[in-house]
């Protein structure tokens, strides 16, 4: 048996065109490829509504799930992509900043003052990776890669033993001779240590910590 459609005029088979739930014995006057569009279109114009209290609870439980479900393979994917394009994003964030200190100077000044004496520690890390890249040698020292050299030293002074809670980073080799801002060349000491050494040679023999090794 065949029907024709009402809405693209074509002849086809009953099978193409859908029954009322309550009358089986009735076909809609569409074809089942016109009453999709036609849905679809009219869907469109249709404004969103608003969601309620719980149908955002339960997105928000979905996509907890599905990024708990997930973690592992978008932290992949997100850090293969960032090294990868790690120059552009390093460009577009020194892009960002410039910007923001030439809109207002005098804002950031205070911002970085505050965070400063907030984080002591903090300012002194970044001046001494500004001092190794005004150097001219390697600076790929992380924040990460301090706190382990610490934990693996038990938060203790290399030359006098002493267990601080501030300790300052020490170059084996100084910067102004040579000596690179990375792992392998960096030991933590007290202020008064590293006040004595100073660009010397260390005051005892220490064994730095290889970069494999973090």
């Amino acid at each position: 048996m065949t029907k024709k459609c009402s809405r693209c005029l074509m002849v086809l088979a009953v099978e193409c065109f859908y029954r009322y739930r309550r009358k089986n014995n009735i076909l809609y006057s569409r074809c089942k490829k016109c009453h999709i569009d036609e849905s679809y279109a009219s869907r469109k114009k249709k404004p969103a509504k608003p969601l309620t209290a719980s149908q955002r609870k339960r997105n928000t439980a979905l996509e907890k799930m599905r990024r708990d479900k997930d973690r592992e393979r978008y932290r992949g994917y997100y850090k293969s992509y960032y090294y990868s394009h790690i120059e552009q994003a390093l460009e577009n964030s020194r892009a960002r900043m410039r910007a923001r200190y030439d809109k207002d100077k005098e804002h950031v000044k205070a911002l970085k003052d505050i965070q400063r004496r907030a984080h002591p520690e903090w300012a002194l890390r970044s001046k001494q990776r500004r001092r190794a890249r005004k150097s001219g040698v390697a600076a790929d020292l992380t924040a990460r890669q301090w706190e382990l050299i610490k934990k693996v030293y038990n938060d203790r002074c290399v030359y006098c033993e002493r267990k601080m809670k501030h300790l300052t980073q020490d170059h084996i080799v100084p910067l102004s001779k040579g000596g690179a801002h990375t792992a392998s060349n960096i030991v933590p000491v007290c202020q008064s240590c590293n006040s004595k050494k100073h660009i010397g040679l260390p005051l005892k023999p220490v064994q730095p910590i290889l970069p494999l090794a973090i």
